[in-house]
């Protein structure tokens, strides 16, 4: 037996209508903005990437970055077009590939990139993949459904889902360009492709790598976001990337956004494993604490700009983090997700060691996000967010921590 995992509208604009680059030649010398971990920007001709630093040319002059000084490295070439997913495949890390998968067998996959049809097919351990979309559809409704569905379903089977809302469970054998083998109740049933909506795999058999050394979260232009553990830059053109999940990806600099080290001085609220967590509702009701989702279980957007990390929360709800004197600094950017339209309204509340050290005026999804100022975490021992109630009780309250970083304390 092989293992596996299975894992509103203003969103669905930036994640159904991805965005990608016209393909182009490359400057030599490709454009980058780094952001370190006190907040300030350094940009610069890229000279040199790797998973433990950069080098940028400033003013003809080299100046070299440590990647456990840098919060984000920022592609400036990156200009982005609108591009309709045609299919989506979620890795049980939390990785996204817009893909379009070609064959599946028992143990690999096969995935053809949709935005980059150029680029070789990239094979992905079927045992990393928590779910995939086959047929994006064009209804928002069903769309925001469809993703939902895939990035947060947790059925202990292999669960199919057709396009007339039919499901079938067991356990997943196969996909070709033509048929799904699902072996059910009924025995080994060849099921047509073309009537298949998502398929979603069986949350208890998961069996992802465990890598070892740095990790890097790297955003790609049409929406893919991959974990890496190692990166090598080849002629100032072409990215090699070593991907947790296994594959060696070659990458032109083109299709690269951003690149975030996720094992250096920034650490990422949604890394850490809460004290305590409470949430009490107007009326009725229970939301959970979403770790880089929003409370939906979709991904964080503000603004129109999706956060790949950072922390989901309703009101009226507070989060408990243990500190123990470990971190200098909390920085996010705070505001009630896109996903609630116009609707929402909530105010956000930041605590050091008991003493309230932020709260903001009546957020809604009309008003912009706030960027908070740096709150001083000097010596302190536990960080509390709160999410209240402001006006028109808790409907629509998504509230999103975005960006959430302690920065650690330098040894």
């Amino acid at each position: 037996m092989f293992s596996r995992i299975g894992s509103p509208q203003s969103f669905l604009a930036v994640v159904f209508l991805v965005l990608t680059t016209a393909p182009s030649l490359l400057a030599e010398s490709p454009q980058v903005t780094v952001r370190d971990v006190q907040g300030k920007t350094h940009s610069g001709d890229l000279a040199e990437l790797t998973e433990k630093s950069l080098t940028l040319s400033i003013e003809n002059q080299s100046q070299t970055f440590s990647m456990m000084e840098v919060w984000e490295i920022q592609l400036d070439h990156a200009r982005l077009q609108p591009h309709l997913w045609d299919s989506v495949v979620f890795l049980a890390n939390g990785d996204r590939l817009l893909t379009h998968p070609e064959t599946i067998d028992e143990t690999n996959a096969s995935l053809r990139w949709v935005a980059f049809p150029s680029w070789k097919s990239v094979n992905v351990p079927l045992e990393t993949i928590s779910g995939m979309v086959l047929d994006v559809p064009e209804i928002g409704a069903v769309r925001s459904q469809a993703l939902r569905t895939v990035m947060n379903r947790e059925q202990k089977a292999d669960v199919v889902d057709f396009k007339n809302g039919d499901q079938a469970s067991g356990e997943f054998l196969g996909l070709t360009d033509k048929v799904l083998r699902l072996n059910s109740s009924v025995g080994e049933t060849p099921i047509e492709r073309s009537g298949i909506r998502l398929v979603t795999m069986n949350r208890e058999l998961i069996s992802f790598p465990k890598p070892q050394g740095p990790k890097l979260l790297l955003s790609l232009t049409d929406g893919s976001q991959i974990t890496a553990n190692a990166l090598s830059l080849e002629n100032k053109e072409q990215l090699t990337v070593k991907a947790t999940f296994g594959s060696t990806l070659d990458l032109p600099l083109s299709a690269l956004r951003t690149v975030r080290p996720l094992s250096g001085r920034v650490v990422y609220l949604s890394d850490l494993k809460p004290a305590k967590y409470e949430h009490h509702p107007y009326l009725a009701g229970d939301w959970a604490l979403k770790t880089d989702r929003n409370v939906l279980g979709t991904p964080l957007q503000l603004d129109g700009r999706e956060y790949p990390k950072g922390v989901g929360m309703h009101s009226q709800s507070r989060v408990t983090y243990n500190l123990n004197g470990e971190y200098e600094t909390f920085r996010a950017t705070v505001g009630v997700d896109d996903a609630a339209k116009t609707g929402g309204s909530v105010v956000f509340v930041v605590e050091v060691d008991g003493k309230e050290v932020f709260r903001s005026k009546p957020q809604t999804a009309k008003n912009e996000a706030i960027p908070l100022e740096p709150i001083s975490l000097e010596r302190a021992k536990q960080l509390i967010l709160r999410v209240e109630f402001a006006e028109f009780g808790d409907v629509l309250d998504y509230a999103d921590w975005a960006d959430a970083v302690l920065i650690r304390t330098k040894p």
